[in-house]
């Protein structure tokens, strides 16, 4: 069996250093090993950081890229007790590597979660939805009727904040930057179940209508100067708890709006949360609440579409702003038929695209999604046994996406022989990965250009002014 994965081998630019490889992997599960079969995997802007080698977790190189996604699993090792297959399950932490189709693991480095969910539910939940609903549990919660104030108010955590407290009977108000549809924004949160939503321009509008309904809690993901709008909105002895820095600026925290208004500054990381609490009752809880929400349709998935492994490029140039990709697979396989299984096809898309100028909030997201067959007897599906030169991937390894494997043949790539010898193979770029990689690089380079273009400008401004 080949596997086929999208991985980078050095820090860089998502677009110029992600490689699409295929290689041989294992033909035979361990004991408390486990097949999955990945669903769905958001691009977060972690996942940026991380590739760029600017987050806290770095894999050890080359590494499979993506933190978040869900899976199918398709078959368990003898001694496994906690999984079956058909069950839906997620990376237990941070660093996994779920840009891929296929990847045999550990028993102990997913987390089964509850059934019943939207493909991109599953997907989305371990983050956003999850840090929204633990800063609002965790840090001086409003009682019903109160307020949170936030912004970034239209970022996953944002929307995810908005649902969660019009479903407990928390206010909310919501800030978010002004630019060109801001108004547009502002119905579409509204609609959502924000209470009030301001631009990020509309400063004396917001303190005067927070000093008639008072905020306890601020949720800071911007970070920077607008950090201090939020502390001029919160009342006497409430919360700011910060959790991005979307502006890439030092956060400001004047003395008199901290110390005379006796706020307490915290800071919330989901991946140190999720450390700390794996595999707990709090997390159980947590999880079983998220879901019954998503379930009752008081919580809702961040808009998004769908793209595969085929268009990746493209994929990361539009996680950001906010023009995406989607691809599904064309045909289901049967018995491991891969005659059946057809090439995927695209949606045309706007080729237009424009990089925003600071990123303070997190856009929709896109996915690498279903672009694989679906199997009618999983448990039956076989992988090979990994050579003595690379061992089996364990929880604590930092490379558990390396230990991958996918069978998905792409258009001229001929059929997979199933009678090779198990272990790993050298690299092979896949042939249409090249011809993709040869149109885009002149696109590629130009972006690059023109990035740099308005860089240059912006420094330009800041030091006239």
């Amino acid at each position: 069996m080949r596997s086929v994965l999208l991985r980078y081998s050095k820090y860089g630019t998502p677009s110029s250093t992600i490689e699409v490889v295929r290689q041989s992997v294992a033909s035979k599960l361990s004991a408390r090993q486990v097949l999955l079969q990945f669903l769905a995997a958001p691009i977060n802007p972690s996942d940026y950081n991380q590739i760029e080698g600017k987050y806290p977790i770095k894999p050890e190189l080359p590494a499979v890229a993506g933190n978040e996604g869900s899976a199918t699993v398709l078959e368990v090792g003898g001694e496994v007790k906690g999984l079956s297959p058909g069950d839906t399950v997620v990376p237990a932490t941070a660093g996994f590597g779920t840009w891929t189709s296929h990847c045999v693991v550990e028993e102990g480095a997913v987390k089964r979660i509850p059934a019943g969910l939207s493909v991109p539910a599953s997907a989305m939940l371990a983050v956003n939805p999850c840090t929204a609903y633990r800063m609002i549990e965790d840090f001086q919660k409003p009682c019903r009727g109160g307020w949170i104030i936030q912004n970034g108010a239209n970022s996953g955590v944002g929307r995810a904040v908005i649902q969660l407290s019009k479903a407990q009977g928390i206010r909310t108000v919501n800030i978010i930057r002004d630019k060109e549809g801001a108004q547009e924004k502002k119905r579409e949160l509204l609609e959502l179940g924000g209470d009030v939503v301001f631009t990020s321009s509309e400063r004396e509008e917001m303190v005067k209508f927070c000093k008639e309904n008072t905020p306890r809690l601020g949720l800071n993901m911007v970070g920077g100067r607008e950090t201090i709008q939020l502390l001029k909105c919160l009342g006497e002895r409430s919360s700011l708890v910060t959790y991005g820095a979307m502006s890439n600026s030092p956060m400001s925290v004047p003395f008199g709006l901290q110390v005379f208004k006796d706020i307490t500054l915290h800071s919330y990381w989901m991946t140190r949360w999720t450390k700390r609490n794996a595999r707990s009752n709090l997390e159980d809880e947590m999880f079983g609440k998220l879901a019954d929400f998503y379930k009752s349709g008081e919580l809702t998935p961040t808009p998004h579409r769908e793209n595969s492994f085929y268009d990746f490029t493209d994929a990361l140039d539009n996680a950001f702003s906010r023009k995406q990709l989607a691809f599904k697979s064309s045909s289901k396989v049967e018995n491991d038929n891969w005659d059946d299984w057809e090439p995927m096809t695209s949606v045309k898309v706007d080729k237009k695209k424009e990089e925003p100028e600071e990123e303070e909030e997190a856009p929709p997201v896109d996915f690498f999604a279903d672009m694989v067959p679906q199997f009618k007897q999983p448990a039956q599906i076989r992988i090979r046994s990994t050579s003595t030169d690379v061992p089996p991937q364990t929880v604590s390894s930092s490379r558990l996406a390396v230990d991958t494997n996918f069978d998905v043949p792409a258009a001229g790539l001929g059929e997979l022989d199933d009678s090779e010898p198990g272990g790993w193979g050298e690299d092979e770029a896949l042939d249409d990965m090249e011809i993709i990689a040869l149109k885009n690089e002149a696109l590629k380079k130009k972006r690059a250009i023109e990035r740099e273009k308005r860089r240059k400008e912006k420094e330009r401004s800041s030091k006239l002014s």
